[in-house]
């Protein structure tokens, strides 16, 4: 089986589309499905199921993924292993939605010399996908943001997929709300507080039916902007939020506030190829990284 064949497989993956997977790898999409066709026959299994959203991994597809990923990211080590194949202006990394690790990362590409040639690719992505875009080469380092009583899971996930693993920090989400909010004025906010106002959450998932318990009013938004923005101009909301940068606390006119019951701490940690397979921008990234989270 040609390595060209599972780069199709995780494509097919990644966009659940044979159509748009095609596409995206300039094939003709009936061109795809042979190939498709001809894997599943010579394996003895189906690798995706049709949904009305487009396909899906069958449970032995899953499986054959998880392999085809590692194989792709172990071919991309051993041309890495030359000095003079390596892609010197590469810098492919995956983050959480954090405004303050972005900045990190554009301080950090502020610091290299104008005329260095750079070819970036900045994904904010879930843990999980982080894991994902690693294994499969589209990136080689990743930020990843988890709850803290998962710190041993994610270890051994980097430790089976052969990654370096470093822990950052740990803290613990606070709320972000007006200044003219009547909370802001509150020496102490417990998570009872909360119920009776509008929470601001990050994400896109419709749903058919509401979701018990805590706040009875939810506004989902993806954008980082429309979400300070729903903050900033809903009189009653909030939002659970790590550190917001000071600028964008000025900006929005926005405070933040610990909630003294709230007791769930949460991770940040470095994820990465061996530093070997790195490339100087690379190597420079995680330094810059360790020594912004050491201060």
């Amino acid at each position: 089986m040609q390595t060209s064949y599972l780069r199709y497989m995780v494509e097919i993956e990644r966009t659940r589309s044979i159509t748009q997977a095609a596409a995206n790898l300039f094939l003709s999409q009936p061109n795809l499905s042979r190939i498709l066709r001809e894997i599943e026959e010579q394996l003895g299994y189906a690798l995706f199921e049709r949904t009305s959203r487009g396909v899906r991994p069958t449970e032995e597809g899953n499986a054959f993924l998880r392999h085809a990923r590692r194989i792709l990211s172990e071919v991309e080590a051993i041309e890495g292993i030359s000095v003079g194949r390596r892609q010197p202006d590469r810098f492919r990394i995956c983050m959480p939605r954090s405004t303050r690790i972005m900045a990190m990362t554009i301080d950090y590409l502020n610091t290299l010399p104008p005329d260095r040639a750079l070819d970036a690719m900045l994904r904010e992505c879930h843990v999980r996908r982080a894991f994902d875009s690693i294994a499969a080469g589209e990136a080689d380092l990743a930020i990843i943001r988890y709850r803290a009583e998962y710190q041993r899971y994610f270890e051994d996930q980097a430790a089976e997929n052969r990654l370096d693993f470093e822990l950052l920090n740990s803290y613990r989400y606070r709320i972000t709300l007006h200044r003219d909010h009547p909370l802001a004025r509150r020496e102490e906010i417990a998570a009872a507080d909360l119920d009776a106002l509008t929470e601001i959450i990050h994400g896109d998932t419709f749903r058919a039916h509401s979701v018990s318990g805590g706040p009875r009013k939810r506004i989902h938004s993806v954008d980082r902007h429309a979400q300070l923005m729903l903050v900033s101009r809903v009189p009653d909301a909030f939002m659970w939020s790590t550190s917001v940068l000071p600028e964008d606390l000025e900006r929005w006119n926005l405070v933040q506030r610990s909630v003294v019951d709230n007791r769930v701490d949460y991770c940040n940690a470095l994820v990465s190829v061996a530093p070997e397979q790195l490339n100087d921008i690379e190597r420079g990234y995680a330094a810059f990284v360790r020594e912004r989270h050491g201060n």
